[in-house]
This record gives structure tokens, sequence and C-alpha cells, in this order.
């Protein structure tokens, strides 16, 4: 299972894998600052303009994520 968003972005098919690589294009791009924590993305995507549908792969990747165990 990958683990960053790179992995995501790679390897990951749908909404999931595009969210991943958009949200790291715009961090690149300074659009956004990084995510500290699930918590503080959902805040991030809150002021951006974003797809509903890239909304709900943003949230089921931060499930998924805190199902895991790792930070939130």
């Amino acid at each position: 299972m990958p683990e960053t968003l790179e992995q995501i972005a790679v390897v990951a098919d749908g909404f999931e894998g595009r969210f991943a690589g958009d949200y790291l294009a715009g961090v690149n791009a300074s659009d956004h600052r990084p995510a500290a924590s699930c918590k503080d993305l959902m805040k991030i995507l809150g002021g951006v303009r974003i797809d509903p549908e890239f909304l709900a792969a943003a949230k089921a990747l931060v499930a998924e994520y805190e199902v895991a165990g790792t930070h939130s």
C-alpha cells in the first residue's frame, strides 16, 4: 500500500491518484502550503476551488490514512 502522496500519485488510478498529483503540483507551484495533518489538509482544501469528486477522493485518502494508524 502506498504511504506517501508521491507514491499514491504514481500507483493509484482514478481520483485518488489524480488528487495526489494535483495536490503535489499545488504545493510545488506555491498555490497552497503543505498540509501538516489530515485535519489541516481538509482546511486547506476548504480554501481552494476543488472538484467535488476530488474532495471525495481527499476525504477517502484521509480516512484510509487515519485507519492505517498513522498521524492525523
